[in-house]
């Protein structure tokens, strides 16, 4: 077991088996008024937690705010762009947030105990011992409820850092977590399950923050947007370099192949991760996305016109990555029907040459980006097959110009 499920799980059995012990030394009644003290607290860390954050952040250091210091060190620290770094800073506020709220309940917790319950326990009578066993009850309700607050957001943060751990860049991973740490075992783990199932409303109210245009921000929505932004700039990388190895006059048919369904299933994956966020996030990813460009800057600063053009027009409410993809699945599957060099003997169908040009016409950014050099020509298209192509292009939604780029890349000219 790893260092994250003992401390999970030791924090959950202290607290059931303290708050257990004390229903049974309180009685029922004095064991209802503290189960309200620890909601109260709860309840007003949970109110105050935003007021303190901004409080510390606008605590000036030499003139200068601790908000402003670290935009600063992540503008100077960072080669980050800009709303990437705006990102990265609400993420820090919302997690300070959680950090304060935890504090803020149990110092709340504490000061109830010592101030509050004392004085308010005189008014409360023990009642017979016929009925300490319902304080039992009532001990271990509270030891849940206590679990519950901490373990929580603790379990949200944790699950969205495995997320994180698995970001992956032209191959690389962008985070190492330790092994032993057990991270991915926990988020795995039925505990883990249990809180995320019971706490997902709590969790989200707690790690939602509004920025300064007025839209709201998870942690959640934080998390998706950075994983959806490397995962999109590095499908775009992705196809910018391995253009070469779809055309025709320098890849074999099986390097076409595999590489237009790597290209595919990944185009398919984003389309998925896309849907999935929220309507606010889909604006912040376009801003993100947008300052992303200085990603693929070379020395000199250039970046590829390629590419400038892809994120410029990318909407993302109107991106249909998924047909994209089909797309270019089904060109491999026209290839591994026709070559001579791959076995297959399933006949070329229409509705295989309507997705591939359908889902192209969706996506004429890639019709954009295969076309860049005229010289390129991802596919042999044989002579029974041509009128199909001719009839699917010429009935798709692209003007003549994207109809003629069309007819290039896939040698009907």
């Amino acid at each position: 077991m790893g260092y994250i499920s003992i401390a999970i799980l030791a924090i959950t059995c202290l607290f059931i088996l303290s708050g257990t012990l004390f229903g049974l030394i309180r009685g029922r009644n004095r064991s209802l008024l503290r189960l309200g003290l620890i909601i109260v607290s709860a309840i007003v860390a949970f109110f105050v937690r935003d007021i303190i954050v901004n409080a510390i952040m606008n605590i000036s250091i030499e003139e200068v705010t601790i908000r402003e210091q670290i935009i600063a060190f992540l503008n100077t620290e960072s080669d980050l762009p800009q709303a990437i770094q705006f990102l990265a800073m609400t993420l820090i506020e919302i997690i300070a947030g959680i950090a304060i709220f935890l504090l803020s309940f149990f110092i709340l917790k504490f000061i109830t105990l010592i101030v509050l319950y004392p004085i308010l326990k005189i008014f409360v009578k023990k009642e017979s011992i016929v009925h300490s066993w319902q304080g039992i009850v009532i001990g271990f309700v509270q030891g849940c409820l206590i679990a519950f607050i901490v373990c929580v957001p603790l379990t949200g943060m944790l699950t969205q850092a495995n997320a994180l751990s698995q970001l992956t860049y032209q191959g690389e991973k962008l985070i190492e977590i330790p092994t032993e740490i057990g991270l991915t075992e926990y988020v795995e783990s039925t505990s883990c399950s249990i809180y995320s199932f019971t706490g997902k409303w709590f969790y989200t109210a707690l790690s939602t923050k509004t920025d300064e245009t007025g839209k709201k921000i998870s942690i959640e929505d934080t998390c998706d947007i950075a994983i959806t932004a490397v995962e999109t700039a590095d499908t775009i990388t992705t196809i910018t370099n391995d253009l070469k190895d779809i055309d025709i006059n320098v890849a074999t048919p099986q390097e076409r192949v595999d590489t237009m369904k790597k290209i595919g299933d990944s185009l398919i994956n984003i389309n998925n991760s896309m849907d999935e966020l929220s309507d606010d996030a889909k604006v912040i990813i376009k801003d993100v996305l947008d300052d992303a460009k200085e990603m693929f800057a070379d020395n000199n600063g250039n970046i590829p016109e390629e590419v400038s053009d892809l994120i410029d027009n990318i909407n993302i409410d109107d991106l249909k990555l998924d047909s994209a993809g089909l797309a270019l699945n089904g060109i491999a599957t026209y290839i591994e029907k026709t070559s001579d060099e791959i076995e297959n003997t399933e006949p070329v169908t229409q509705d295989d040459i309507d997705c591939i040009v359908n889902g192209l016409a969706d996506n004429t950014f890639i019709i954009d980006m295969l076309s860049e050099d005229e010289s390129t020509n991802i596919v042999n298209v044989s002579d029974s097959d041509k009128e199909m192509f001719e009839v699917a292009i010429e009935n798709s939604s692209l003007s003549e110009e994207y109809k003629n780029k069309l007819n290039q890349i896939m040698g009907l000219n």
